[in-house]
């Protein structure tokens, strides 16, 4: 059950409600299957709206900094490391 619950909300780039922890873990996976899809540019993860999968990568970033407690240091250098890769 909480295996489809998480695949849902990770498709929906939708946080899940049930737990503190497993929304950071799903957030972190988010995160890095956007990282990995880097180079192919014909892998969309937002349907509505035309981003690379490292600019929606950025995108996660933002949404994980909103979402949990992080120093901006971190974010910024994170964000750093996508721009370049």
């Amino acid at each position: 059950f909480y295996f489809h619950e998480a695949l849902r909300a990770f498709r929906g780039s939708r946080p899940l409600g049930k737990e503190h922890t497993v929304s950071r873990l799903l957030r972190v996976m988010q995160c890095l299957s956007r990282i990995e899809e880097g180079e192919n540019l014909d892998c969309s993860f937002d349907m509505e709206a035309e981003l690379t999968p490292l600019e929606s990568a950025i995108n996660v970033l933002e949404m994980i900094k909103t979402e949990f407690t992080l120093t901006e240091a971190v974010i910024e250098s994170s964000r750093k490391l996508v721009k370049e890769a």
